[in-house]
């Protein structure tokens, strides 16, 4: 099948437009191409790009043996793991989304309501009056602290603050761009920008592995009655009688 029509641009500088403006690349595509385009992008796959809303109604009511979304997120793997859920094809991730989905059921993410509204009222009293102030980061602890207590359970303050500032710094560290790209994936030193994202994510994956333990040793011993969803899933069962392993439980929990 030949790719839609797209941009002849040489792949490298596909590559530093992409990396600098992603947006105003993608608008100034569609302009000239239409609602589906193809663009060739170095060090990654050919890419097809639509906003066609019958191509994307097509796209989600696709079946699982039809399209192959984990093979087209190999990008991620290195971020995620190889167990996330979004890596995943075929009865794997069948698999895995049904040992994932019960913790997120109407009425278990409607128990979550107060906690969401506790951490966003404490977050709101620390915020400046009269004076502007950038509201990305006060937003992202909110969320990453409603994260820490509903997906991780972790409800004492001081170890909680600890896991908002592991997750923030692993979060920072893996979200430029580049970084996407497989050869700008090298690790020289801890300085280097891939070299300080694998050790922020070594250090983030040691308190989740240390967590996980914690639970199978609560649920061990008939204690692991709690409703977060790392509990949930600790507890959870796949068709086999099998539950996860703890690098698919931390793989899932760092996607989550």
């Amino acid at each position: 099948m030949a790719y839609p029509p797209g941009p002849t641009t040489p792949g490298w500088w596909m590559l530093y437009r992409w990396l600098r403006t992603p947006l105003a690349l993608l608008d100034e595509l569609s302009a000239r191409y239409g609602d589906t385009f193809s663009m060739r992008v170095a060090g990654l796959p050919p890419v097809v790009m639509t906003a066609d809303p019958e191509s994307i109604r097509t796209l989600f009511a696709a079946g699982y043996d039809q399209v192959s979304a984990g093979e087209a997120n190999k990008v991620l793997e290195p971020f995620l793991g190889k167990h996330s859920l979004l890596l995943l094809d075929g009865a794997p991730h069948q698999r895995d989304r049904k040992l994932l989905m019960p913790p997120f059921h109407g009425e278990r993410m409607q128990a979550y309501g107060r906690t969401m509204l506790d951490e966003t009222d404490d977050e709101l009293d620390r915020w400046p009056l009269g004076v502007p102030f950038s509201v990305h980061a006060p937003m992202q602890r909110i969320t990453l602290r409603i994260i820490v207590r509903t997906v991780f359970g972790v409800t004492d303050a001081a170890s909680r603050e600890r896991w908002v500032q592991r997750l923030s710094e692993m979060l920072e560290l893996g979200s430029q761009p580049a970084l996407l790209v497989p050869a700008f994936q090298r690790d020289l030193g801890p300085l280097s920008p891939w070299g300080r994202f694998l050790r922020g994510s070594a250090r983030a994956a040691e308190l989740l592995t240390q967590e996980i333990h914690k639970r199978r040793d609560e649920y061990a011993r008939g204690e692991a009655g709690g409703h977060d969803i790392l509990s949930l899933l600790v507890r959870a069962k796949d068709e086999r009688g099998e539950p996860m392993t703890d690098d698919e439980l931390r793989e899932e929990l760092a996607t989550l």
